[in-house]
């Protein structure tokens, strides 16, 4: 039977683009939208300086012409100019027409507005008589001649004083100004530029700067292949790092270099890996410890109730033991977990608390732990912030362990007092004192590490030793809030278990005291 196919199957198939195809998409996109934006701008600004430039020519020169007619004086004789065909002779010969530029003097009939023929729309314009043409016209409109041009006439004969007249070569631009005069019948002075060539150029620079684009593209898709794979080396890094990782070895780290946002991913990512090692680690000293404090107790019961019998005494006899062995494997699993949470952030909750009612509350409480002399020493005075319940279980703790190592009716002292540690700060010193067998000095470094016990492995009273987590317990409580543990003991005399918790906030006034 053939199972169905996983809808999923189909997404992790399709073909995905990397980061840095992207990253190149999104820069040949980018770059190829300015250069679209640039090319169109740039040919639309030559061409409105190109109309704008015509513009100015026509109307420059119909001005210098009006200028002339208003002050020119015939050269042969000195005076005004008698005729229209003379103002015009006079003034053409000394034009200098422009590329693409005609300058013409009309007279005759439709020359002038109410003096047209054959100009309505529908009809071909005649052509005035040409007094004088000049021009200047380019190879690319060689052909092109404005006067033969019927509607370019018919419009210039018009009432229009200007316009834009389109031809097969180009745009023509012309302007015209009427000349008066009492000798004869007038006439019109016609400027006309053809913007055929200079559009030509235009065009030829929008193609050079088109083409200039495509090369840039080019080498801006390079560009962006190369910083790609440059910034996101790293990020491959990561990835091949990240695929090694296994829960054999959380030892991998990325290197950093830098400061760049690269090397913050990269500090993240070792954060990341610091805390999975950690949480890895704690997990498996956990099952480690389980395994390694849970064996015994498991061998115990379990051999007890393989041999045991039918007798009802040796059948109570047992279950005894077995309740006491499983209420052990109970203390020591709770033990382990406190460890566990131990390495949460929030194991430590610190709260203003007065110490002295905090010191008298624990004293309160161990005197049930057992039968001894239970002596209640100095008390410190002051407000700080504390873990409270944290510190009494602490405390409880170390009084648990004297009472474990002492006879019925020792005495056991238990006190408080603010100190100051070698850096001069404030802290608060609980200690609890007993007169057990001591501990000897080659175990005092490792008695605070979990399952470390001392030399007496029995209490006075006979009843078995704990597991070796509870002094573990107390160090993880004094490291969270900061501080310490202490311990003097002397072999034969007693022992005086310590924790030490620095104050930073603390505005009493601190005794003076000798800290271990």
């Amino acid at each position: 039977m053939t199972e169905p196919a996983d809808p999923g199957d189909h997404d992790r198939q399709r073909p995905v683009l990397t980061a840095r195809t992207r990253i190149i998409m999104w820069m040949i996109a980018t770059t190829a939208l300015g250069l679209l934006v640039l090319i169109i701008g740039v040919d639309r600004a030559l061409q409105a300086d190109i109309a704008t430039k015509a513009n100015q020519d026509i109307a420059q020169e119909i001005a210098e012409f009006g200028q002339f007619v208003k002050e020119g004086r015939d050269p042969a004789t000195a005076q005004p100019f008698a005729s229209t065909r003379r103002t015009f002779e006079v003034f053409l010969s000394r034009q200098q027409p422009g590329e693409g530029e005609w300058v013409a003097g009309l007279i005759g009939p439709g020359s002038t507005p109410g003096n047209t023929t054959g100009n309505t729309p529908g009809n071909t314009a005649t052509r005035p008589d040409t007094l004088v043409t000049t021009g200047a016209i380019g190879a690319s409109i060689a052909d092109y001649d404005p006067l033969d041009d019927p509607a370019l006439m018919a419009a210039v004969a018009s009432d229009r004083r200007s316009g834009v007249h389109p031809t097969a070569t180009g745009e023509v631009r012309w302007g015209t100004v009427a000349v008066d005069s009492t000798g004869d019948a007038g006439g019109r002075l016609l400027v006309a530029i053809h913007t055929g060539p200079q559009v030509e150029r235009a065009q030829a620079t929008v193609r050079r700067i088109s083409w200039i684009g495509v090369g840039t593209l080019a080498l801006t898709t390079l560009a962006s292949w190369l910083a790609a794979g440059q910034i996101l080396r790293p990020l491959r890094t990561m990835r091949t790092t990240a695929a090694e990782i296994s829960e054999k070895d959380l030892t991998r780290r990325l290197p950093v270099h830098g400061n760049d946002d690269i090397a913050a991913v990269a500090r993240t990512f070792n954060g990341l890996l610091d805390r999975l090692e950690a949480a890895f680690l704690t997990q498996q000293r956990f099952v480690d410890d389980a395994g390694h404090e849970l064996r015994t107790p498991i061998t115990i019961v379990r051999g007890h109730l393989e041999l045991m019998g039918d007798d009802p005494q040796e059948r109570e006899q047992t279950l005894a033991l077995v309740t006491t062995e499983l209420d052990r494997m109970g203390r020591i699993v709770a033990d382990m977990l406190l460890l566990a949470k131990a390495e949460r952030p929030d194991y430590i909750r610190p709260e203003p608390t007065n110490l002295a009612d905090l010191t008298i509350d624990i004293d309160a409480k161990v005197a049930a732990l057992g039968d001894r002399q239970w002596v209640l020493g100095h008390v410190a005075e002051g407000v700080a912030s504390v873990d409270a319940e944290r510190v009494t279980q602490a405390v409880i703790q170390l009084a648990q362990n004297a009472v474990q190592h002492t006879h019925d009716g020792a005495q056991i002292t238990l006190a408080s007092r603010l100190v100051r540690e070698d850096d001069g700060g404030p802290a608060v010193w609980f200690t609890v004192q007993d007169t057990g067998p001591g501990v000897r000095p080659s175990e005092q470094d490792r008695i605070f590490q979990r399952f470390a016990r001392g030399s007496a492995q029995r209490s006075p009273a006979g009843t078995r030793a704990g597991a070796g987590l509870g002094l573990a317990i107390v160090a993880t409580i004094a490291e969270g809030h900061g501080g310490r543990t202490t311990l003097t003991s002397q072999p034969g005399v007693g022992s005086e278990f310590g924790l030490i918790l620095p104050l930073p906030d603390l505005t009493e006034t601190v005794e003076s005291a000798e800290v271990p």
